[in-house]
């Protein structure tokens, strides 16, 4: 079986022409007579479907579902070669789905391997960022929210996804995400320059159909990160940063539409910058207060077991990408305001402006450090070096509790 995958994950890398003789030596037929690819592999299919449900009949043996992290990597393999708008690629789909949905597996590699050939599948199709979204949902509602006011969908859409398995399952969803922001920064500047050339070269007579093209573009890229948006309000992570930036690299290409007086935004981009400020944003708030909170609860330093320690270490590495955050979120709203003088429209609706560069002094932390010194008989000076070392970057003043603000 591993042997096969290996095999097939070649040929996949490689893009090679050789993955019918491959396909008819798993099948046993003669090389000089190789019949059609696609059949090949929908009899591969039709074998591997039959192999997985009957695994998947008795749940109790544990071994056996082993057997589905291999079957699952060829599956991953073949199905790059099947032509996303067949009958074949459609019956993969429902059933990759159906299993995703209704199988309750506590096995987190064996349910790692399920989603992954699932979001792989999903990658050729147009309703992929619509299904991520839903996983995402799933993973919010199992792991729960940092703010105890939110009441979470009690809509479990995927059983795949449990208690059990949804620490090891985030992770998957997130590189599959990943992909995605890729495409979207690649489109981003591609789109920026096709703008720039098409300013230069305007003729009179073929503008509308160079407008029409140009919106069509721009509407799939905004529907791109409206999906990407909302996964994020489900999931909060420490991705973020890439998806703001994304969002800034759109409204500069906007504001540079403005400022030639080539065109104007599509209502798909006024949606999403509504939908960022009303539902990601105060989210992303509401994840640095709860981090900060998180290290200010440690307290003064003391022994303590080892699980402390890997906590600590955690907040410690999740508090370092708060900085950078906050400054894409920063750049991202001081562009909506130049936006917003260019075209008189009312983008900052929902937008809360932030003092997000702000600093504040966390007084129970100097404290505690002055209470150590004082016992400690240190000197002055190395008081005074303790009380450098406090300062932290916080949530904005309509989302932290009365931080005292102190422009750099």
């Amino acid at each position: 079986m591993w042997e096969a995958y290996t095999f097939g994950e070649l040929c996949d890398k490689a893009s090679c022409s050789s993955s019918a003789t491959f396909a008819s030596t798993l099948e046993g037929v003669d090389h000089a007579e190789v019949p059609d690819l696609t059949e090949l592999i929908k009899s591969q299919y039709s074998v591997y479907k039959t192999l997985v449900n009957d695994i998947l009949c008795q749940p109790g043996d544990s071994m056996r579902l082993k057997e589905l992290i291999p079957i699952m990597l060829i599956c991953c393999c073949l199905c790059r070669f099947i032509e996303p708008g067949s009958l074949l690629f459609g019956d993969l789909q429902e059933w990759v789905k159906e299993i995703c949905k209704q199988q309750s597996i506590t096995d987190p590699a064996v349910a790692c391997s399920l989603l992954s050939f699932y979001l792989t599948v999903n990658h050729q199709t147009h309703d992929c960022l619509k299904n991520f979204g839903n996983i995402a949902v799933s993973c919010h509602y199992n792991l729960g929210d940092v703010n105890e006011d939110v009441e979470l969908s009690t809509k479990q859409v995927f059983s795949l996804i449990n208690a059990k398995t949804v620490a090891s399952l985030v992770p998957v969803l997130l590189e599959h995400v990943h992909k995605i922001q890729e495409r979207v920064d690649w489109l981003l500047p591609a789109v920026r320059s096709y703008t720039n050339l098409e300013a230069r070269t305007r003729e009179s007579e073929s503008e509308d159909s160079t407008a029409s093209s140009r919106q069509v573009q721009e509407v799939g890229l905004c529907r791109q990160l409206g999906y990407l948006v909302a996964t994020f309000v489900e999931l909060t992570q420490s991705q973020l940063s890439r998806i703001y930036n994304s969002l800034t690299g759109l409204s500069k290409l906007y504001l540079s539409l403005y400022s030639s007086k080539f065109g104007s935004f599509c209502s798909k981009y006024e949606k999403l910058i509504k939908l960022t400020a009303a539902q990601l944003t105060p989210n992303v708030y509401s994840m640095i207060t709860f981090l900060q909170n998180a290290e200010s609860e440690r307290g003064p330093a003391k022994k303590k077991p080892r699980r402390d320690k890997v906590q600590k270490v955690v907040v410690a590495r999740e508090l370092n990408t708060i900085p950078s955050l906050i400054y894409s979120i920063e750049q991202h709203e001081k562009l909506l305001i130049q936006l917003v003088k260019k075209t008189k429209v009312n983008l900052m609706e929902f937008v809360k402006m932030s003092t997000a560069r702000d600093f504040r002094i966390n007084s129970a932390t100097v404290q505690a450090r002055l209470e150590e010194s004082a016992e400690a008989n240190a000197s002055p000076d190395e008081d005074n070096d303790s009380l450098t070392s406090t300062a932290s970057c916080s949530a904005p003043a309509s989302c932290a509790v009365k931080p005292k603000s102190k422009r750099l």
